[in-house]
This record gives C-alpha cells, structure tokens and sequence, in this order.
C-alpha cells in the first residue's frame, strides 16, 4: 500500500496451514521461488508473510489470463493460436525454465494453468511460469521423495508428467528434463488443441 504497487496475493488459509507438511511445502516454494529471483518469464516473488492463522504470498500482477484460459476460450469457438504463437509462448517458457534449472530448481508442474499471458506494447503475448508449489532442488528432498514413491500421491498434473515423476524407481530420477517433457507436451496441445495422452489416473 505504502508503495501503491499493484501486485497478487496468493492466501492460504487457516485450515491448511495448521496441517505441518502443507506449511513446510508453501515455505519451500517461498524460498526455492525467491531463490530463482527476477526473470521476464517468470511471475517474480516479492515476500512471504506469516500473519500467524494465515499465510500470504506476495507476488507480481500480471494483467492477463492462465495459458489453460486462453486456450479454452479459442476450443469454444472453434479456433487454434497461430503456430508462430505456439512455438514463441514454448520458447518463452523454455527459457524461463532454464533460469530456473540454472539456480538448480526443478518446477514438476508445468502445464497451461501455471502459465499466465499478457500482452507487451507491441501486443505479443509475454508467458510467464508461475506456481512453484511442487518445485524442488536438484539435491534429494526427503519430503518431496516419500510423495512420489510408487503408490502414493506423485506431485504434478498427470496429463504433462514424463514417466520418471511418476516412477522414478522404475524411470530414473527427476531432472531438469521433465520439465521440458511437460513443455513438449504443452506444446502439442497448443498446436493441435488435444494434449497427446487423455486420462486423469498416472
């Protein structure tokens, strides 16, 4: 207010904080997002506040919509983004990605709804990732590992999860690399309007 800066606050409520893995993984995405720091494709950070009963991530606004909108929108009347849009908002977020992996953060989560557009002076779409809520670093993490073991809950969207998220025994470890899985998958759906797999189960 002080700095009348219009930005986005993220709240989470009461019930949810009280619940000690929820508030040690909204803490992680704090730190790893204020971590990656400042990028044109990514939705900057700026503070985290503990009001005691609640939690507030302070964040960027962006005058927009998510990429998921954008696209539900043009499948309702019939239409597709031009390719050359397509190919521009994957190259946008791959960048932001590569920041991201370069302060060795993985996202696991990329997917059309934590992609938000705006438009720059010229009027082309600007992408930003957003939503660092299941982002870890490289370096092994017994939290995030006990969620992604076989049979349990696997972090993510099913839909845009390479298979090592989903297995890593099985698979391999999470990388940098399925990140860009998710984003090759994000791609084919801008392009052709369907993701490439259907379903809801991993």
């Amino acid at each position: 207010r002080k700095l009348k800066r219009r930005v986005a606050i993220k709240s989470i409520r009461a019930d949810k904080t009280s619940a000690g893995q929820i508030l040690r993984r909204i803490k992680r995405e704090s730190m790893l997002h204020a971590q990656i720091g400042a990028h044109p494709n990514i939705v900057t950070l700026y503070d985290y506040i503990d009001a005691g009963d609640k939690i507030h991530l302070v964040m960027e606004y962006v005058e927009g919509d998510t990429l998921d909108h954008v696209l539900e929108a043009h499948r309702k009347r019939g239409r597709f983004l031009p390719v050359a849009d397509c190919i521009d908002i994957a190259i946008q977020c791959l960048r932001g990605l590569s920041h991201v992996h370069a302060q060795g953060v993985i996202h696991r989560d990329v997917k059309p709804a934590n992609v938000m557009l705006t438009r720059d002076s010229t009027g082309h779409f600007v992408a930003k990732i957003m939503d660092f809520g299941v982002a870890r670093q490289e370096e092994q993490d017994p939290d995030i590992t006990s969620l992604t073991q076989p049979g349990g809950r696997s972090p993510g969207t099913p839909l845009y999860m390479a298979p090592e998220q989903i297995d890593s025994r099985k698979y391999g470890p999470v990388t940098p690399a399925s990140d860009l899985y998710a984003v090759g998958v994000m791609l084919y759906q801008l392009i052709s309007g369907d993701p490439p797999f259907t379903g809801s189960l991993t």
